[in-house]
């Protein structure tokens, strides 16, 4: 995900269609137990804009919702990447809006002049 903290250039995050705020209550557990290093793996990149991608025990990937995807049908193939999509827009969503997430990430957003072909997120699916 390409994201940036400068409010000129962020989109706020959008609740996807088939949100389900409770697919990410392991993270609250994560966070009420302290940890807050998912807030330093924001790999920085020109224009205030960062990498960011897997990182601690909870994080964007989407554990074992992969695994159908190398022999998978064509048909199945597109449900594992929407699947993929609502989970990680849906994950951005919930740490920005979510009352008991910490609020360093509720500065954050999509970067408006990256992958504006595809409303702001990347094409690639990293399976």
């Amino acid at each position: 995900m390409c994201l940036t903290n400068v409010d000129e250039n962020r989109i706020p995050y959008a609740k996807p269609k088939g949100y389900d705020a409770s697919q990410y209550e392991l993270l609250l557990r994560v966070f009420d137990d302290g940890w807050r290093q998912m807030f330093n793996k924001f790999d920085p990149m020109p224009n205030r804009k960062t990498d960011t991608n897997n990182h601690g025990p909870f994080s964007t990937d989407n554990i074992g919702m992969n695994y159908g995807y190398p022999d998978g049908s064509y048909e199945r193939r597109r449900k594992i990447i929407r699947e993929h999509e609502v989970y990680q827009q849906g994950l951005m969503y919930f740490m920005a809006n979510d009352p008991a997430v910490p609020a360093e990430m509720a500065k954050w957003g999509l970067a408006k002049d990256e992958f504006k072909d595809n409303a702001d997120w990347s094409h690639q699916l990293y399976v």
